[in-house]
């Protein structure tokens, strides 16, 4: 199976009282060529979600004790590197950029502009850096999804400025050194963009974009929807129906399985369309083909509202992260998502006693243990820092703390495909983004 490393999203909406979700699969379980009926079709199961069972703690130092699963140690690979100034409010991705895994892209924007930032972290950390590229998009740093793809070309979804004002486009073919050249596709009724994945089968290259639509009630209340397009060339643009709607601000990510998609969603818990909008209480899994048709549904009421989410990869599916807006209390949320049956594992707390209960949270695949990132509470001298957790089949490792003097509202992680490293990417108040690299002893 190939997995795809997904980039990550973030959300904020308005709180309620916690609650215990349910889980439910609304469609049977898929035959054995993977075909399934429609979203919305078929049985349903519901059973009491746990509330708080928790994983069990985990030691916490600046460089980990490790079990051997990843690595027998990790370790800073060296200072945290500048590599870009920024200005107003920081977006921020990491992704593959090359075929060999060699490159790697740094993606960020601010209100002004989208830029890309190619390097090759994997054999030596750079000094000095390389400069960013030209912008992608004089507009695009506002709302922007990216994604590695063969031959070192992006897949893109991003803002651009058009006589009219702006509008959002996707790309299916990104030069990240040269991003003005990539043609572009209007996705006109999009507001917003979620994610973004590129994968050439053959001689074809598709891009699967994931989009936000905001529309308003006759009163002016806004409902923000997902909505997803596969992107071919010498193909129009086929904009899907709206699904996962809520009142608040919609997440997405997609996962790559042979031939299919799978992509994830947050919305309010319905299994039909959009219905009425609602708290973003459910997260959801449409399996997409290769043309971009969904065929299983299946989603996970938590009961309350939903905050951050990150979703990695892992051997048998993927391991969703996600918080809520509840108060200082709040943990972070583990569940499994299991490929085979469409189904998700009971939801377990991650033991991360230092977590604020809200900011961003990030995910990545190292081989087949994932790294979970989030802002811890830190000390005089630093109030925040990085928690990092290493899991294998959904059970804590190691944990490790991470120094990020002025750390604000932004963290991304992207493991080495070599399974050897991992990136810690972060914005910090002053302005700047920064990126360190933790390295296995003795695997470089």
């Amino acid at each position: 199976m190939n997995h795809a490393r997904p980039l990550h999203g973030a959300l904020c909406l308005l709180g309620l009282a916690a609650g215990c979700g349910a889980r439910t699969t609304l469609v049977p379980a898929r035959n054995d060529d993977g075909a399934g009926g429609a979203g919305g079709a078929g049985t349903s199961t519901t059973s009491a979600s746990s509330a708080s069972t928790a994983v069990g703690a985990t030691t916490s130092s600046t460089a980990s004790t490790g079990s051997g699963v990843f690595c027998p140690d990790l370790v800073v690979g060296g200072e945290s590197a500048l590599f870009a100034k920024f200005a107003g409010l920081p977006r921020l991705a990491l992704t593959e950029g090359s075929a060999d895994g060699a490159l790697s892209v740094l993606a960020y924007g601010d209100l002004s502009e989208l830029r890309l930032i190619s390097f090759a972290p994997w054999s030596s950390w750079p000094e000095p850096l390389p400069a960013p590229a030209p912008p992608a998009a004089a507009e695009g740093g506002q709302s922007f999804a990216v994604h590695g793809a063969p031959a070192g070309r992006l897949g893109a979804v991003f803002r651009e400025a058009t006589p009219d004002g702006s509008l959002l486009v996707a790309t299916p073919d990104m030069d990240p050194s040269a991003p003005g050249g990539a043609v572009r596709f209007p996705i006109p009724v999009a507001s917003r963009a979620l994610a973004a994945h590129v994968r050439d089968d053959g001689a074809v290259r598709r891009l699967l974009a994931v989009v936000e639509e905001e529309t308003f009630s006759p009163e002016g209340l806004p409902t923000y929807a997902t909505r997803h397009a596969m992107l071919t060339p010498g193909t129009p643009l086929q904009l899907s129906e709206p699904h996962g709607c809520s009142s608040g601000s919609q997440w997405a990510q997609v996962l790559e399985m042979e031939d299919r998609y799978r992509l994830f969603t947050l919305g309010a818990p319905t299994s039909s369309g959009c219905g009425a909008a609602g708290y973003a209480t459910a997260l959801r899994a449409v399996l997409l083909d290769a043309a971009g048709a969904p065929t299983v549904l299946s989603y996970v009421d938590r009961g309350f509202p939903i905050d951050r989410v990150a979703v990695a990869p892992t051997p048998t599916g993927g391991l969703i992260v996600h918080t809520a807006i509840m108060n200082a209390l709040t943990p972070i949320w583990l569940i499994d998502w299991h490929e085979a049956t469409g189904t998700f594992s009971e939801p377990v707390a991650l033991s991360a006693p230092q977590f604020q209960g809200y900011g961003p949270i990030a995910a990545t695949a190292i081989g087949s243990t994932v790294a979970v990132a989030y802002t811890e509470n830190g000390d005089a001298s630093s109030p925040f820092r990085i928690g990092i957790d290493l899991l294998t089949d959904g059970k804590p490792t190691t944990h490790f703390d991470l120094p990020a003097a002025g750390l604000v509202d932004e963290i991304a992680l992207l493991g080495s495909p070599y399974e050897t490293a991992l990136l810690v990417g972060y914005a910090t108040a002053d302005e700047q983004l920064r990126v360190l690299r933790l390295d296995c002893i003795g695997a470089l």
